[in-house]
């Protein structure tokens, strides 16, 4: 029995050890395959698949690449600056193709654009209706921050032409620049002006500001009263990171934009997320919430990280306060089962809300985006006091008569003692248009009054609207005052307004005129240098790189351009005073007799304070008393 067992025992063995051999063999088939796996080198934000050399230094192995869908993504949130355009041609895609690697392969059934000088994704994704991801995504680019001229792009749609942008938006106040992007005063109100176009066949303009990482525009202001130029009081928020355009609606329905101009504050965005959100919601967007006055509102927080915050408090900027400054309506000081608090709105509470996070190493944390609340007044007829005065007047007869392009006073006489804030308005006959703003007025020691720079080819009637202050939703307004208006009196000479810009300097000033285009140089010593278009535009950007003493600026724009290139401009003006100022000015041209230095012609021109200045023909200059 042991003899018959002890063969069995060995045959055992024996295929114990052919089925270890085979395992070894296996083991090492599998290490050869992975030794000569695909490596995929990265050079210059392109992923190049190649099959490996002997001699190739390995920089990453593919292990598995998953296939990009051809749909894009949509992930605006995720949304870069937009980056800026390379000069030198090449491609920002993958398009690599190797046997054993997944490709990214480009959307074949968009249009093919052609990315030219002063393209960035951000500009190109708004001009096709899309986002910055949506374009990465599509075309396979792994740095979207940096496209180049002559690259070609798939797009949902043809961009709207470049033609459709002139101009720029220009900020009344800023605290520094760098390259081209503008530091503005955060929680202050500033002016912004869009320079350098034609209002002509427009309708309204609109200012929006697009927040870094997102293609939705977030309403600045709207101007419906274009023949003073486009401008909206915009009050800063606290963060700021993004671009600021103006957008102008034709009358036969096209559109027309401004460049770009970017924006940030000194604020670090690692300090904001998410928005305030209300119940009840009364909102389509998230963003809009309509209630009814004496209703109650709950804001939350949900969005913000808990950790180590002990206080959160929301503000409004109350627009009917006429210079609003964010004032804190509710606050949660227990937040441990999440950020709430609840509000009644009162007259007139409306504006724009956000939240601040106290923490307790003393650093806080900010809502990424503002929302804004209406409500609906409800509230009787308004009394009716005082009459409106306008000084200077042509002529008071059946209505008063006063000068196109004059700067006037608008004020309330026998106003109310009990009133707080006065905004003036005028409404057009004939016209079912709101009531046009003339101004506010929140300093009431000597009465409620305006200045205001009579538009042309207008008549209606001035009225005055003053709020009660410490009342719920009282109001008292003025009788109204018609009136028309008449072209001034130039003595013979050819009267037209256009957009202007001004700037005062140490020694001097400086005014732009855009049609035609030519910037005039103005020193004390009475004595004009005129830089026509075709000259001064070809000068490179203003090239003083010296730091300017303390309360003077450097000048930009056209006006650097010539201040900075010409040491005899710059010795004679000195430092700027204060930035341009861009405004509609009315030009009155008299033509003269001769030529050149002999001519007797000479043009006045209106300037921001109201005041008028004349140059003559022969080179001399000075203010008109």
């Amino acid at each position: 029995m042991l003899r018959l067992r002890i063969p069995i025992i060995l045959l055992l063995l024996m295929l114990v050890i052919s089925a270890c051999s085979l395992s070894s063999a296996n083991d090492r088939d599998t290490d050869t395959d992975d030794d000569t796996s695909i490596i995929v080198p990265v050079r210059d934000n392109i992923l190049v698949v190649d099959e490996p050399e002997a001699t190739e230094e390995v920089a990453v192995r593919v292990t598995s690449t998953p296939r990009p869908t051809s749909t894009p993504i949509s992930n605006d949130d995720d949304d870069s600056n937009g980056g800026t355009t390379n000069t030198n041609t090449g491609s920002n895609t993958n398009t690599g193709s190797n046997t054993g690697v997944s490709v990214c392969v480009p959307r074949a059934d968009w249009v093919v654009y052609t990315v030219v000088a002063g393209d960035t994704m951000s500009s190109i994704a708004r001009r096709t209706n899309s986002t910055v991801s949506q374009l990465s995504t599509a075309n396979c680019i792994v740095n979207a921050s940096s496209i180049n001229v002559g690259q070609q792009l798939r797009v949902p749609r043809t961009p709207t032409s470049n033609n459709q942008q002139s101009g720029y938006v220009t900020p009344s106040e800023f605290e520094t620049i760098n390259g081209n992007v503008y530091t503005l005063p955060s929680n202050q109100r500033i002016t912004l002006s869009w320079l350098g176009a034609s209002f002509n066949g427009m309708s309204t303009v609109e200012f929006l500001y697009y927040p870094s990482g997102t293609n939705s525009p977030v309403p600045i202001g709207t101007d419906n009263y274009l023949t003073d130029g486009a401008s909206v009081s915009w009050f800063v928020p606290d963060i700021l990171n993004g671009i600021v355009i103006a957008r102008g609606n034709i009358n036969t329905g096209g559109v027309r934009f401004s460049a770009d101009l970017n924006v940030v504050s000194e604020r670090s965005f690692d300090d904001v997320i998410g928005r305030v959100e209300i119940t009840p919601a009364y909102t389509n967007d998230g963003i809009n919430y309509n209630f009814v006055e004496g209703e109650t509102i709950t804001l939350r927080w949900p969005q913000l990280n808990r950790t180590n915050v002990y206080r959160v408090d929301f503000y409004m900027e109350i627009a009917s306060a006429g210079s609003p400054a964010p004032t804190i309506i509710a606050s949660d000081t227990n937040i441990a089962d999440g950020v709430s608090a609840s509000v009644t709105l009162t007259a007139r509470m409306g504006g724009t809300v956000t939240a601040v996070a106290l923490r307790t190493d003393n650093s806080r944390v900010f809502t990424f985006q503002d929302i804004l609340v209406f409500t609906t007044p409800n509230y009787e007829e308004p009394p009716v006091q005082g009459n409106i005065i306008i000084s200077p007047i042509v002529a008071d007869l059946d209505l008063v008569t006063i000068e196109e392009g004059a700067l006037v006073t608008v004020s309330w006489s026998q106003m109310p003692t009990t009133v707080g804030l006065v905004e003036f308005y005028y409404i057009v006959n004939n016209n079912q248009q709101s009531p046009v703003s003339i101004g506010i007025d929140t300093n009431l020691n000597n009465g409620g009054s305006v200045q205001w720079l009579v538009p042309e080819n207008v008549s209606g009637y001035i009225e005055a609207i003053g709020r009660l202050p410490g009342q719920n939703h009282q109001f008292v307004i003025s009788n109204p005052q018609y009136f028309e208006t008449v072209p001034a009196d130039t003595g013979g000479g050819t009267v037209t307004q256009g957009q202007a810009a001004w700037q005062a300097f140490e020694n001097g000033y400086m005014l732009w005129r855009a049609n035609p285009d030519g910037i005039y140089v103005l020193n004390d010593s009475g004595f004009v240098n005129y830089y026509g278009g075709s000259v001064y535009q070809a000068l490179p950007d203003n090239p003083v790189t010296d730091t300017p003493p303390d309360n003077r600026v450097s000048p930009i724009n056209g006006f650097g351009k010539v201040w900075g290139s010409y040491d005899s401009i710059r010795t004679a003006l000195g430092w700027g005073l204060s930035v341009e100022q861009g405004y509609t000015a009315t030009f009155t041209q008299v033509e003269g007799t001769g030529g050149g230095p002999t001519s007797d012609g000479y043009m006045t021109v209106t300037i921001p304070d109201g005041r008028q200045i004349r140059i003559e023909d022969s080179g001399t200059w000075s203010f008109v008393e």
